[in-house]
């Protein structure tokens, strides 16, 4: 099951990703965390996008900003390696409960609240708030990409710079959280196979979305992800806590 797990998600983490502009992390936790540990998955689920990254980040790597970047770098490193550390130390049901309460506030602010975080003013302090954030969520869920976007989105008018210059802190980052989990025996070298074929399928699932984008409306899979997403979130507190 494992196996098809990774295949699944990662396939459907490439189609909703490239459908909807958002959200591989997301995915790829939703449907590993129901078969590895919440230490494990996010060690697998970084490995995977990481891949996805790299090719966007290599094909706007001329529209990166690096003085732009370099603020928000520096910090969500340091929250990521941070919350690796805690990570181990965490109790597995406390940290299902911390990711269910996550997703459920992922769902809220994406449904109800992002129309209103789209005017913030981008200033220092918010890209370092939102960094550390980021850094932190990405450490414990490898789920830190909505988070530091909103300070991107208000501080790059320009879509290939935004997409450069996100992507490429991804790619830096995620190499570091991944050598991080790799050096904490959180990504396992038995793994490799995992992520090998997960990288296969979350291009596969980009070149299916990529054939269906311009036939579905793009707000109404934002909103049915985002439902399941917070519902899926609920779900994992009941079971934690019942």
């Amino acid at each position: 099951m494992s196996w098809l797990s990774v295949i699944f998600g990662s396939i459907l983490a490439g189609l909703i990703h490239t459908v909807t502009g958002f959200g591989s992390g997301v995915i790829m936790m939703l449907v590993l965390s129901h078969f590895f540990s919440l230490t494990q998955a996010p060690a697998i689920t970084t490995s995977i996008c990481l891949g996805l990254s790299t090719t966007l980040a290599w094909r706007y790597r001329k529209q990166v900003d690096w003085r732009r970047v370099a603020l928000p770098l520096v910090i969500y490193t340091i929250g990521s390696l941070l919350a690796i550390q805690w990570s181990k130390r965490l109790d597995l049901r406390v940290l299902s409960i911390a990711f269910g309460g996550f997703l459920i506030l992922l769902a809220a602010h994406s449904l109800f609240f992002s129309k209103r975080t789209a005017d913030l003013r981008p200033t220092g302090a918010m890209a370092v708030v939102s960094s550390a954030v980021a850094g932190v969520c990405q450490g414990l869920f490898s789920v830190g990409g909505p988070i530091i976007a909103l300070y991107f989105i208000n501080a790059v008018e320009d879509r290939d710079e935004y997409v450069g210059d996100l992507q490429t802190l991804f790619v830096i980052t995620g190499l570091i959280s991944l050598v991080s989990r790799a050096a904490n025996g959180l990504y396992r070298l038995s793994f490799l196979p995992l992520t090998a074929a997960g990288l296969v399928a979350i291009n596969v699932g980009k070149r299916l979305g990529l054939k269906i984008a311009g036939k579905l409306n793009t707000a109404a899979v934002r909103t049915i992800v985002y439902l399941y997403v917070g519902l899926s979130g609920v779900i994992l507190i009941l079971q934690n806590v019942l």
